[in-house]
């Protein structure tokens, strides 16, 4: 039985979109593109590390509040900016049943919505 020692691994992906509508303006909290980067170390199916950066471009939103002047609702559009967020995560396998793991999101401390508000 062969067994590596250690390993690199790496993933990147990127997609674009195009949105074409008939009754709304905008594709709302659809983003333009998005991408991830990560790589990942693997040491002898002990120690798990990895490191991940995701970025999302930016959209619109549409925001309805309850007008008090009014009766109804209005209607408004934000705009949400594009973001860029960097993880990291560890892992040590005690064994095949135990392990302990340690995963730390948005370490950039990067304000930003996924959805408006």
């Amino acid at each position: 039985m062969v067994e590596s020692l250690n390993l690199l691994h790496s993933n990147t992906e990127a997609n674009f979109y195009k949105y074409s509508l008939s009754q709304n303006e905008f594709a709302w909290n659809k983003p333009g593109w998005e991408a991830s980067l990560g790589l990942r170390y693997n040491l002898m199916n002990k120690i798990i590390a990895g490191a991940n950066l995701n970025a999302m471009g930016d959209r619109k939103a549409l925001v309805t509040t309850e007008d008090i002047n009014s009766v109804g609702f209005t209607s408004k559009t934000v705009d949400l900016p594009s973001y860029f967020t960097l993880n990291l995560s560890a892992e040590y396998r005690y064994t095949k049943v135990l392990s302990f793991w340690l995963k730390l999101n948005n370490i950039s401390f990067n304000h930003y919505y996924e959805w408006a508000f």
